[in-house]
C-alpha cells in the first residue's frame, strides 16, 4: 500500500560563459499553502492552483511551514513539467544570461497561478548573476514514500 506524502528536492546549476561552474542541491520545504492548493485541486477547484512560476528573493532565513511570500521577489515562468515515473513530477526552469536576475539571490520559491507560495528553499550566501551567467534549475517533487525512495536511489547513483 502506498502512503501519500510529499517531499521536494531543489537543484540549481550555474553557468559562466556557458561552462558549468556550480551545482547546488538541497531539500526544500513544502509550505502550508501547497497543501491547501492540493486540497482544492482534488476537490475540483483547479483555476490558479497549479505551479506556474519560480520566484527569486533576498531572504536567507531558513524556510518555515508558515512562509507565504518571497522577499523582494523577481518572478519568471517555469519552462516545463516532466513526469519521469509514477509519483514524481519535475518542474524545470532557467534564466538565460541575456536576462539576469539583478538581486543577490538568497531564496527560491515556487508559485501557483494565483500567487500562492508552494515551496521554498534558501542559500547560505547570495548568488549574483553577471552578464555572462545563466541558471538552470529543476525542482522535483516525490508524492509517495516509494517515489521518495526511488528518487533518493537515483540521486545516489548520480553521485558515484
Amino acid at each position: 500500500m502506498r502512503k501519500m506524502s510529499m517531499k521536494g528536492f531543489f537543484e540549481l546549476k550555474t553557468y559562466k560563459e556557458d561552462k558549468l561552474i556550480d551545482v547546488y542541491k538541497k531539500n526544500n520545504l513544502i509550505v502550508n499553502g501547497a497543501y491547501l492548493q492540493v486540497a482544492h485541486l482534488i476537490g475540483g477547484d483547479v483555476t490558479g492552483r497549479s505551479i506556474t512560476h519560480i520566484a527569486f528573493g533576498t531572504n536567507g532565513t531558513e524556510p518555515e511551514k508558515e512562509d507565504h511570500v518571497i522577499t523582494n521577489q523577481i518572478i519568471i515562468p517555469v519552462t516545463r513539467f516532466e513526469i519521469p515515473s509514477t509519483g514524481l513530477v519535475q518542474i524545470v526552469w532557467g534564466v538565460p544570461k541575456e536576462d539576469p536576475v539583478n538581486i543577490g539571490i538568497m531564496e527560491f520559491g515556487l508559485l501557483t497561478g494565483d500567487g500562492t507560495l508552494f515551496a521554498r528553499v534558501t542559500r547560505q550566501s547570495p548568488l549574483y548573476m553577471e552578464t555572462d551567467t545563466s541558471l538552470e534549475g529543476r525542482w522535483t517533487f516525490a508524492l509517495s514514500e516509494e517515489a521518495v525512495e526511488l528518487f533518493e536511489e537515483q540521486m545516489m547513483r548520480q553521485r558515484r
